[in-house]
């Protein structure tokens, strides 16, 4: 009988004036004691309307247990008021839950729904806090047992972006960012609209990796030894490009590519406004100290530093672990312009300018003709590009010459300085001799320079 009279027990009071809880302001509101069989009486506040910061709305009610000193709030929002929480354009959040609670004596309060990220359904939970008069929503998205991927945050195809699991997914405003790991590498994706974009731009941040991790390598490259250091990569959608200083990239990114792309711009002015094409684009930093190839290439050139900013196009399915090697390599052409060259016991009659140090999957078309022996079968190839002029017999020649590394007959590193003249006439005086060809032959091998020419002729049109 007791807990039957308990069960049906309610008792209200009079509407109450306004009542704030926190963030939380009620209007008329009603204080309730309702009977309970386990618990025998709850105590609590009721109303039909509430806001939360900015947020409107319902069946609002505050449990009080006084004998744990334990308050919770509840209550409900719609959808359309969830848009002033973020504005992700892909994602949308369905209507929440509120739970509000004392913790250290301040009221904590978050909201609790589910959401549609693209074409992907996912949960949600949004902490909302207030700090200097201002209130702030991070949305944090949960996948279930699915996870969530980055093609789920892109909203359309990359390669491999189905298979890049992401944690930690919080939205904030129009900025998406998550945890993820990339080649047994923890690092950090960032997803962000720029103004007329409909597809996100997203940047994927790893402090260090070896360049084998993002290119397939032969065996016994070059590139062996080098790591990737501060790298980011920006995804921009087809048919779009991407300023630089385009104020919706997020801050920390937008440091990132700034100090890379300043370095860069120090020997190639205008390098730091150039905006960012469509696909893949790399900004990080080459540490080469200890990477026999590249080192010793460097070296060739008279090049003493060790960290290189770099920047330029990777392949489309970088991030597809599945991938043809070859189609990971397809489309990467790296590159930096060099202060300056300084070669080693280079003749007075040669001057070097405009030297650009390059990766590349494909071998550059200045070279593709000339018979190099010494030249790798696959790429991806590294090399320094560069005008070159010499002067013989009261004439300039110039040259698109190249050095690149490569392997001597017995199988050893050496640089190669290759190249075709535009226009060998006149390199000889010998009345009858004509040359017809005129390509550079020199070779750099333990630590020193052999400069030589060679090439075809006539003698008496023969």
């Amino acid at each position: 009988m007791g807990a039957s009279f308990f069960d049906n027990f309610s008792l209200s009071s009079n509407v109450l004036p306004e009542l704030s809880f926190g963030l939380v302001k009620t209007q008329r509101i009603k204080f309730s004691i309702n009977g309970d069989a386990k618990r025998l009486f709850s105590f609590g506040f009721r109303a039909d309307k509430f806001s939360i910061g900015g947020l409107l709305g319902f069946e609002f009610f505050l449990e009080m247990d006084l004998e744990k000193e334990s308050h919770q709030i509840s209550g409900k929002i719609q959808s359309a008021q969830l848009t002033k929480v973020q504005n992700f354009q892909s994602l949308i959040l369905n209507d929440a839950s509120v739970y509000g609670k004392i913790i250290d004596k301040s009221w904590d309060f978050r909201l609790k729904g589910d959401a549609t990220l693209n074409k992907a359904s996912v949960g949600y939970f949004v902490e909302v806090k207030q700090s200097e008069g201002k209130v702030d929503y991070i949305a944090t998205l949960d996948g279930g047992k699915q996870g969530i991927t980055a093609k789920d945050i892109a909203g359309r195809d990359v390669p491999g972006f189905d298979q890049l699991k992401l944690d930690k997914v919080t939205v904030t405003n129009d900025n998406l960012v998550a945890d993820l790991e990339f080649a047994k590498v923890k690092g950090e994706i960032a997803a962000f609209h720029p103004g007329g974009f409909d597809k996100a731009v997203l940047a994927v941040s790893l402090e260090k990796l070896g360049f084998g991790d993002l290119v397939p390598l032969p065996q016994a490259t070059p590139l062996d030894g080098v790591s990737v250091d501060k790298l980011t990569m920006m995804v921009v959608p087809d048919g779009k490009t991407l300023k630089p200083s385009d104020e919706a990239i997020p801050q920390v990114i937008s440091d990132n590519i700034g100090k890379v792309l300043s370095d860069l711009s120090k020997s190639e002015p205008g390098r730091d406004t150039k905006p960012i094409d469509a696909g893949i684009t790399m900004m990080a930093e080459l540490d080469i100290k200890g990477a026999g190839g590249v080192e010793t290439l460097m070296a060739s050139a008279g090049v003493g530093e060790t960290i290189l900013p770099i920047a330029g196009t990777m392949s489309s399915h970088l991030f597809d672990v599945k991938a043809d090697p070859k189609l990971k390599l397809k489309g990467v052409s790296l590159s930096m312009a060099l202060p300056k060259v300084s070669i080693p016991g280079l003749p007075s009659s040669i001057k070097i300018t405009k030297p650009v140090f390059n990766i590349s999957d494909i071998v550059p078309p200045s070279i593709s003709k000339l018979d190099l022996p010494a030249l790798p079968e696959v790429g991806p190839y590294t090399t320094i590009g560069l005008d070159l002029a010499m002067k013989a017999l009261g004439k300039t020649h110039q040259f698109d010459a190249l050095m690149l590394i490569g392997k001597d007959i017995s199988n050893k590193m050496v640089v190669d300085l290759v190249g075709r003249a535009v226009d060998p006439n006149g390199f000889f005086d010998f009345k009858g001799l004509q040359a017809t060809t005129l390509d550079l032959a020199s070779v750099y091998i333990d630590k020193s320079w052999d400069f030589r020419l060679k090439g075809d002729a006539t003698l008496n049109k023969a």
